[in-house]
């Protein structure tokens, strides 16, 4: 009987041994699950995982992050800072250590539908649609159900927003 080949190595998950992790990395790790809704879900490993695949990004007083209209690849983390987020010269949103915001871009392939614009000096973690697909699979899921869970909340503040603004609240 010839050699046949066997079947396909298995994918191969990026781990990481807890024992491993440096005494620093775990206790930001631990301070993002503590402190960063995101962050809530995700394995100690996870987390590394997820730190390994991001861009750190800083940002000062008024620099711009993305325009409106711009195709964005990218969706980010505020570490630190905040954000304003513009619409047609009109800020619309700001926002915070540990909240979202660029997502939508990544998620329907659309047009940026805001800019947005550092308050303050500002650390972002950046994350690539094509890392998460190709990269880690299994860590994209829950990052991409945090994200859903943060724009439910954006969802509802603009409901809110608008049952005011109609006086109905």
């Amino acid at each position: 009987m010839a050699n046949e080949p066997g079947p396909p190595a298995p994918f191969q998950k990026l781990t990481f041994k807890k024992e491993a992790l440096p005494p620093q990395l775990m206790a930001l790790i631990r301070k993002l699950q503590k402190g960063y809704p995101f962050f809530a879900d995700m394995a100690d490993d996870e987390v590394g995982q997820f730190l390994k695949l991001c861009r750190r990004e800083s940002f000062e007083d008024g620099k711009k992050i993305f325009s409106q209209g711009e195709i964005g690849n990218s969706f980010y983390l505020v570490v630190s800072g905040e954000v304003r987020i513009v619409v047609e010269g009109t800020e619309v949103a700001r926002l915070g250590t540990g909240q979202v915001f660029g997502e939508m871009a990544v998620l329907d392939d659309a047009p940026r539908n805001a800019t947005a614009l550092a308050a303050g000096n500002t650390l972002l973690f950046s994350i690539s649609r094509t890392v998460l697909a190709t990269r880690a699979p299994a860590l994209g899921f829950k990052v991409v159900v945090g994200v859903a869970r943060q724009l439910s909340v954006k969802l509802r503040e603009a409901d809110e927003t608008i049952r005011k603004l109609e006086g109905k609240s």
